[in-house]
């Protein structure tokens, strides 16, 4: 069914899905098995915030598991390119980020990530 038939609600389900790294067939897989409803419509208002609040854990999660690899990358191109987290954490600090890179959310993250890669980037002649 085209997207414009979902209600504010399913836009909203879809959106959260797509953040949370799920395919259409996972999504139908939920709705049967959970609801045994074959499409977002058929849900009740109750089954339809429920489905969301659920999406909404799960998109969590993969916002956690995507930091974390995140988090590996810079730590271990900040070694690569020959310097301490020590000085990854004062920087961090000049960046306005903090001292953690775990206290920050994704979006915090990649701008860490951006600002480490300025550091290092050499132009070439």
């Amino acid at each position: 069914m085209p997207k414009e038939s979902y209600d504010d609600q399913g836009k909203l389900f879809y959106h959260y899905a797509k953040l949370a790294g799920w395919n259409q067939s996972r999504i139908n897989a939920l709705l049967v098995k959970k609801w045994s409803a074959t499409h977002w419509n058929a849900l009740t208002q109750i089954e339809k915030r429920a489905a969301i609040n659920m999406m909404k854990s799960y998109v969590a999660k993969a916002e956690k598991s995507r930091c974390a690899r995140l988090r590996q990358m810079i730590m271990a191109y900040v070694s690569k390119n020959g310097q301490t987290l020590d000085w990854l954490h004062d920087m961090m600090e000049v960046w306005g980020a903090g001292r953690s890179l775990r206290a920050l959310n994704y979006t915090g993250t990649v701008e860490v990530w951006n600002a480490v890669r300025a550091c290092f980037h050499k132009e070439t002649p």
